[in-house]
């Protein structure tokens, strides 16, 4: 399935968004927030990247220790 990439951009983005509120504040909203589009990321990397390289893994599994 294609990757829409301006919905690509704009995970990373809200990912990155969430990831600086969840540091101001961390009330529950904020981390769910976070998981969510920690989530979204990493299945879109998983999409993007069937074949992982080292670093991806690395970067999977820390969005997933993250989350």
């Amino acid at each position: 399935m294609p990757v829409d990439v301006e919905k690509s951009s704009l995970a990373f983005q809200k990912l990155n968004r969430h990831l600086s509120k969840l540091t101001a504040k961390t009330a529950p909203q904020s981390v769910h927030k976070f998981r969510t589009y920690s989530r979204r990321v990493e299945a879109l990397l998983g999409e993007l990247s069937p074949e992982l390289s080292r670093n991806d893994r690395k970067l999977l599994k820390l969005l997933a220790c993250g989350a």
